[in-house]
């Protein structure tokens, strides 16, 4: 669901977004299982990238 509505507000504002924007969007957009994860409550707080 965050996929379908982050890729409208690309598709149908990317002209008008500030860089910063757009650049947090595309995040969500790149992370979505960790998305998922806050979401159904598994997200135990990790850090992403972090090995």
């Amino acid at each position: 669901m965050i996929k379908k509505e982050l890729d409208l507000i690309m598709k149908y504002a990317k002209q008008d977004l500030p860089p910063t924007f757009r650049k947090t969007v595309e995040w969500y957009l790149e992370n979505q299982t960790w998305c998922q994860h806050v979401q159904d409550g598994s997200y135990q707080r990790e850090r992403l990238g972090v090995k």
